[in-house]
């Protein structure tokens, strides 16, 4: 294993470095599921669409809406072509819950304090901005 701070921190601290170039990052939840306990993503075979629209993203070639963490497609630039996933379930998918977010990032608050008390090291600063 290795310490997760001290990863964390040197991701972080790549961008100061000149000239880097840093990586995309997206994430992805295809675990969301429904009120009856189901998936609401149709299933792992489809994760090819999400990924070609991510690759489209790397590209500046699809579109994308801003939220409050980052941009999701916008309607249309997700291939959705021969899916049974109607516009409410596919809003459902890409609505940014803030309150499930402000939670999730409490959490890994507590999560990183916790490391902290484990090996008396601070988190790093670029780490808490986030």
């Amino acid at each position: 294993g290795y310490n997760i701070k001290d990863y964390f921190a040197h991701w972080l601290s790549m961008a100061d470095r000149p000239g880097t170039k840093l990586p995309k990052v997206f994430q992805v939840n295809w675990f969301q599921k429904d009120n009856q306990g189901g998936f609401v993503w149709p299933g792992f075979g489809e994760n090819s669409r999400v990924l070609e629209w991510i690759i489209g993203r790397v590209n500046a070639e699809t579109g994308a809406v801003d939220t409050p963490i980052g941009r999701v497609p916008k309607p249309g630039s997700l291939n959705t072509a021969g899916l049974d996933l109607d516009d409410h379930t596919l809003n459902k998918l890409l609505f940014v819950d803030q309150d499930l977010l402000r939670a999730e990032a409490d959490a890994a608050q507590t999560y990183f304090d916790s490391l902290c008390e484990e090996d008396k090291t601070p988190v790093p600063e670029a780490l808490k901005e986030q």
